[in-house]
């Protein structure tokens, strides 16, 4: 989590928070992004996301999609609250093991 002075490369966090994201981003998952909630307003369930903020990722790769449902699979999460945690469908899940050739444990 960002904390005050985090964000632009100050702080004691910010040598972990710059080093995940160049790792993330050196992995496919991510570009650096701006955060999507002020920390003045993240506890607030009426609050918005920042100004300008806009979601980076609308779509997953197949790949991805299964390799993540797989990891929480393998955590005892049943497929529906897989599908709910990834903000996916239950068959959304189905045809990205299908098309990765992998099968749910």
């Amino acid at each position: 989590m960002l904390g005050a002075g985090t964000e632009a490369g100050t702080g004691s966090e910010a040598g972990g928070y710059g080093a995940a994201v160049v790792l993330a981003a050196g992995c496919g998952r991510v570009a650096r992004a701006e955060p999507a909630w002020d920390d003045d307003e993240i506890d607030d369930p009426d609050a918005e996301p920042a100004d300008g903020w806009q979601r980076t990722r609308s779509t997953w790769r197949s790949a991805d999609l299964a390799g993540d449902a797989l990891e929480l699979l393998g955590r005892h999460y049943t497929r529906r609250q897989v599908a709910e945690r990834l903000g996916v469908t239950v068959a959304a899940i189905d045809k990205a093991l299908e098309r990765t050739g992998q099968v749910a444990a």
